[in-house]
C-alpha cells in the first residue's frame, strides 16, 4: 500500500515497461478482478505525464487506453498550419465518440492552458451521453484546481505528479462517482465549493518506477519514435517567474528541487527501444539536462558507447562548464537549446532568472569551443520590455550566431508567479485573466501583449521576423536591415513566418528540417484518417 501525505514517498514496483498497457500479465497484479477501464484523453505533442501514469496504472493490473489526437495544426506544436486544423483534426464530437466507444469506467484527461477549453469541451460532450467519473490533470489543473474543478463535468483534479492519487481513484471507482473525496494530491467539490486534500507524495526513487507507456503515441505518430523523446528527471534546479516550477517549493516544501533517475535506468530504457531499429535521434526533454557534471560524465560515455546516437538537450547559460560541454561534445550532442529569454538583466532578475548576456556569452564561447551547437529560446513581450529590448535582442544575437532562435511571446499559466503578479499588479484584465483560467487565452505563437506591452506588438512582431533570419543572414546584413528599418519591409505575421521557415528547410538547419518532417508524414496519415471518418458518418454513424 502506498503511503500518503505530505512526506510520504512513493514506491511502485516496476511493472509494465513501456509495452502495451493492461496486458494479461499486468492485469494479474490486481487480486479479486477489480480492474477497471481506463480512457486518457488528451492533444499536442508526446505526453510523458500521461504514459507514465498509464505505466504505473496497467502495472496494477487496470485496462487503459488513450484517446490521443495530435491536432498538431492548432495547438502552438510549430508546425506550419496553412488552414489545415479544419480539415485534417476531428470535432469534439468524434473525439467524444471515441471516448464513449472504448466503454470507460474512468476518464482522464490531461491538459495544459493552450489544450484546456478543448479537453473540456470534450469533457462536456462525453457527459451529456453518460455520467462516468471523470477526472483532470496536467499543468493547467495544477495550476487553477479551483476554477478547474468547478466545471460540471469534471469530478475531481489531480495537482502536480499523479502516480499516487490515480492509483487511489481508480480503486474508489463506484459506477458514475469517486467513492472518496480525502485522496492526497486532489481537489474534489464539497458542498459546491472547491476542496484542496493535502498535497500528494512524491516518487523519490525514479528508478522504481515502470518505463513510460509509449505504444499510443508511436502507433498514432511514428515520427515520435525516431526522434525519441525521453526524461531523466524530474523537477528543475531554477523558479523561473514564468514557468510552473515557480510555485513547487510553496506547495511542496523541504522537497528537493530535482529528483534523477540513475544512469543505468535511463540506459535501459533506450535500449529497449533502440532495439526496435526505428530511433535516430534521442532528445533529453529534461528542463534543464546539461547540468551535474558527475552525473553526465557517468551517463555520456556510457551513452555514447551504447546507444550512440545524435541527442539536443535542454540547458541554461549558469549551467554550462567547460567540462560539461566537453561531455556533451563527447556524448554526441548535435543541438543544446539554451534559454536565454531576454538580454535585459534587469528583465532577468524580475523572472528569476539571473543569467545576463556576459554568463551567456561565456556558455556560448565555452560550447563553440567544443563544438556543440545551440539554440536560443527568447520570450517576447515579457513585462517592462518594448521595443528597444527586442532592438538590443536582435544585435547580441547576430554576434552570438545560434543555430537557430525559438521566439515565443509571453504566455500566462496560472499557477506561476508570473500570472499571480499580473493579476495583483492589474496588468491582466478581469476578463484576461477568466480567458486564461478558461484555456482560452492566448498561446505562445500569436502575436500579443499585455499592459504596456500591448502598444509595441506590431514592431515586435517584425523585430521577430528579424530575429528568426539571423540563422540565415551575416551579422553584417541584419545590422544594416535594423539600422535603417528595411526590416519593417519584411513584414510580420505567420505567413512571412512561414516563408522564413521553408526558407530554413533548405539551409543547414536540421532542427526545422526534422519539424518540416514530421509535418509531412502527419499530412497523408491524418488525411487519410479524416476522410475515413467522413465516410462513416456518411454511411449513418453520427457523431456525439
Amino acid at each position: 500500500m502506498i503511503r500518503v501525505g505530505p512526506a510520504a514517498r512513493l514506491r511502485v514496483r516496476p511493472g509494465v515497461h513501456g509495452g502495451v498497457a493492461g496486458s494479461r500479465d499486468a492485469r494479474s497484479l490486481l487480486p479479486g478482478g477489480a480492474a477497471i477501464r481506463i480512457v486518457f484523453v488528451f492533444t499536442g505533442l508526446e505526453n510523458h505525464g500521461v504514459g507514465a501514469l498509464s505505466a504505473i496504472l496497467s502495472a496494477r493490473g487496470h485496462r487503459v487506453s488513450f484517446v490521443y489526437e495530435p491536432r498538431l495544426f492548432s495547438t502552438d506544436s510549430g508546425l506550419p498550419r496553412l488552414g489545415l486544423s479544419q480539415w485534417l483534426e476531428p470535432s469534439v464530437g468524434e473525439t467524444a465518440r471515441r471516448v464513449l466507444d472504448a466503454r470507460p469506467d474512468l476518464v482522464a484527461f490531461s491538459s495544459c492552458t493552450l489544450t484546456h477549453a478543448w479537453a473540456v469541451a470534450v469533457a462536456r460532450q462525453v457527459r451529456r451521453q453518460r455520467i462516468v467519473p471523470t477526472v483532470f490533470g496536467g499543468s493547467h489543473p495544477t495550476g487553477a484546481p479551483g476554477p478547474t474543478v468547478r466545471e460540471p463535468a469534471i469530478d475531481a483534479v489531480v495537482v502536480g505528479e499523479g502516480e499516487s492519487a490515480m492509483l487511489a481513484l481508480a480503486e474508489c471507482v463506484d459506477g458514475t462517482r469517486f467513492a472518496r473525496t480525502d485522496i492526497p494530491g486532489t481537489w474534489v467539490l464539497r458542498d459546491d465549493t472547491p476542496f484542496a486534500n493535502p498535497p500528494g507524495p512524491l516518487a523519490h526513487d525514479l528508478d522504481a518506477l515502470p518505463f513510460v507507456d509509449r505504444a499510443a503515441f508511436y502507433g498514432r505518430v511514428p515520427a515520435f519514435e525516431r526522434d525519441f523523446m525521453v526524461l531523466t528527471q524530474r523537477g528543475c534546479p531554477f523558479r523561473c517567474a514564468y514557468c510552473e516550477h515557480s510555485t513547487f517549493a510553496s506547495r511542496h516544501p523541504g522537497e528537493p528541487r530535482v529528483r534523477r533517475r540513475s544512469p543505468a535506468h535511463v540506459l535501459e530504457e533506450l535500449r529497449i527501444w533502440k532495439a526496435r531499429g526505428r530511433m535516430r535521434k534521442v532528445f533529453f526533454w529534461d528542463t534543464i539536462f546539461a547540468m551535474d557534471a558527475s552525473w553526465l560524465s557517468d551517463f555520456l560515455p556510457r551513452y555514447r558507447a551504447g546507444i550512440g546516437l545524435p541527442f539536443e538537450c535542454y540547458g541554461h547559460p549558469r549551467t554550462v562548464t567547460p567540462e560539461i560541454a566537453r561531455l556533451l561534445a563527447e556524448g554526441g550532442c548535435r543541438l543544446i537549446r539554451l534559454g536565454v529569454q531576454s538580454v535585459n538583466a534587469a528583465t532577468l532578475d524580475r523572472l528569476g532568472r539571473p543569467a545576463g548576456p556576459a554568463q551567456v556569452r561565456q556558455a556560448v564561447a565555452w560550447l563553440r569551443e567544443a563544438g556543440v551547437p545551440f539554440a536560443f529560446d527568447h520570450i517576447l513581450g515579457l513585462p517592462g520590455e518594448g521595443v528597444a529590448e527586442q532592438r538590443a535582442a536582435v544585435r547580441e544575437y547576430a554576434r552570438l550566431r545560434p543555430s537557430r532562435i525559438l521566439a515565443h511571446w509571453m504566455t500566462y499559466f496560472p499557477g506561476t508567479v508570473a500570472f499571480d503578479d499580473a493579476v495583483r499588479n492589474g496588468l491582466l484584465s478581469a476578463d484576461e485573466v477568466d480567458g486564461i483560467l478558461a484555456g482560452v487565452g492566448p498561446g505562445f505563437d500569436g502575436p500579443h501583449g499585455h499592459g504596456d506591452v500591448a502598444a509595441s506588438v506590431g514592431e515586435t512582431e517584425r523585430l521577430q521576423v528579424l530575429m528568426e533570419l539571423i540563422p540565415l543572414l551575416p551579422e553584417s546584413v541584419i545590422t544594416r536591415l535594423l539600422d535603417t528599418g528595411l526590416y519593417r519591409r519584411i513584414g510580420g505575421g505567420a505567413r512571412v513566418r512561414q516563408v522564413v521557415a521553408a526558407w530554413m528547410l533548405f539551409s543547414r538547419n536540421s532542427a526545422l528540417r526534422q519539424r518540416m518532417r514530421l509535418f509531412l508524414e502527419l499530412l497523408p496519415g491524418e488525411s487519410t484518417r479524416r476522410l475515413r471518418d467522413l465516410a462513416g458518418r456518411a454511411l449513418g454513424r453520427e457523431s456525439v
